[in-house]
């Protein structure tokens, strides 16, 4: 769990999550769209198929309702039933374009399913028959399984967002939880608690290694630092004698103690050029 005050999972972390879960909702969409295409085209071949078994049925059909160069009423109505009850309606016309049968709505079916076939009879045209298909039969309940088809298919997608959202949320609080705890470590470096460190973390192997990185980073730090110290140590001890020896040079020749003679300000001279070397 997240540190009291704080969010449970960071901004990085729900960014994570949710780049996680668009990749894998996109991921599912497209082997839906991909299903769905191959399905679709797939049933659109059989329903084309059935279709054009269809009318070479009503055709054969329809040519023996044809005797002696005459239509027998009669047996064409058999075509028309036979049409009516695979969801079909037809319109049957002789060689000179009149009709000579038809269904019942023909006109009211759609156009664009329409299939044309010749009648033939002993290898002869006696006339041409139109068929038009409604929705019922196998294209009907295929339509139905498809509508079926895509509510199972969207529900699938949900639940595959869902279970990407809980495993995003977890992988992201597994890769952030490291990187927040070295954020908190660096800025407490930054207050001046130099002795904190990232220490051991959880966490793929890069972070790892970042964590490691840091800790090196201040292990030399602090030795820099050390070092400094003991710079400004050594060079205040090596600045405090002569400083010291000129004070007391001066002090005597102002208290009259010493004489300032040419060999005390010689003297004193020395300490200044010892002085200047060090700076």
């Amino acid at each position: 769990m997240g540190r009291p005050g704080k969010p449970w999972i960071g901004r990085l972390g729900l960014q994570l999550a949710l780049a996680f879960v668009a990749v894998a909702i996109a991921a599912v969409a497209a082997a839906i769209l991909l299903g769905a295409v191959t399905a679709t085209h797939n049933l659109d071949e059989l329903i084309a198929s059935q279709h054009k078994d269809v009318a070479q049925a009503a055709a054969k059909s329809a040519g023996a309702a044809y005797h002696g160069g005459q239509w027998v009423q009669s047996d064409l109505q058999a075509t028309l039933d036979f049409v009516q009850r695979t969801g079909a309606v037809v319109r049957v016309r002789d060689n000179a374009h009149i009709p000579v049968g038809a269904s019942p709505h023909f006109d009211a079916a759609d156009p664009r399913t329409q299939l044309n076939v010749r009648v033939r009879v002993a290898d002869a045209t006696v006339g041409r028959l139109a068929i038009r298909f409604v929705h019922k039969g196998l294209p009907g309940t295929i339509q139905t399984y498809e509508n079926q088809v895509w509510l199972s298919r969207i529900g699938a997608a949900g639940v595959a967002a869902v279970i990407a959202l809980i495993v995003a949320l977890v992988l992201s609080r597994r890769i952030t939880a490291p990187v927040e705890s070295l954020i908190e470590t660096a800025r407490a470096r930054g207050r001046g608690n130099a002795g904190v460190r990232a220490g051991q973390v959880r966490g793929p192997d890069e972070i790892r290694e970042l964590a490691e990185a840091f800790d090196e980073m201040a292990e030399a730090s602090e030795e820099q630092d050390r070092l400094r110290r003991n710079l400004v140590a050594d060079v205040a001890h090596e600045l405090r004698t002569p400083i010291a020896v000129l004070q007391a040079g001066h002090e005597a020749i102002i208290d009259g103690v010493a004489e300032p003679t040419s060999g005390t300000i010689t003297s004193l001279r020395d300490e200044v050029l010892r002085l200047a070397r060090m700076v």
